[in-house]
């Protein structure tokens, strides 16, 4: 039940932090808010995942990792804007996901595990 908590409390500030977000970066015609939350969130579960100099309790990481992080980025969200976009600004939106995402992946478990990245 305390797993349940943790995520569940993860999630109402992940939720409320994309939420602002998306208010803050307005997707006029390119959709950098989700590009934003979805790029910092792989950096973030990354850092988490593999923080060695900063240990965690368990219920903790799971929820940030889990909670907070797996409700402030959106899969759902990048596929129906991805579809939305005429055909050169959804190859470079993908692509941006993609190399950005995997990019600051590593640069988060580099950190994490305390290697100059």
């Amino acid at each position: 039940m305390r797993d349940i908590i943790a995520v569940a409390i993860g999630g109402f500030v992940g939720t409320t932090l994309r939420f602002a977000a998306s208010k803050w970066i307005p997707a006029a015609h390119f959709p950098w808010g989700t590009l934003a939350v979805n790029l910092i969130g792989s950096f973030c579960l990354a850092l988490i995942t593999y923080a060695r100099g900063f240990p965690l309790h368990p219920r903790i990481r799971l929820g940030l990792a889990t909670g907070l992080i797996g409700s402030f980025t959106t899969f759902s969200t990048f596929c129906a804007e991805w579809l939305s976009l005429p055909s050169p600004a959804a190859f470079g939106y993908g692509s941006l996901s993609l190399i950005g995402g995997l990019g600051c992946a590593w640069l988060g478990a580099q950190i994490g595990k305390g290697r100059n990245a």
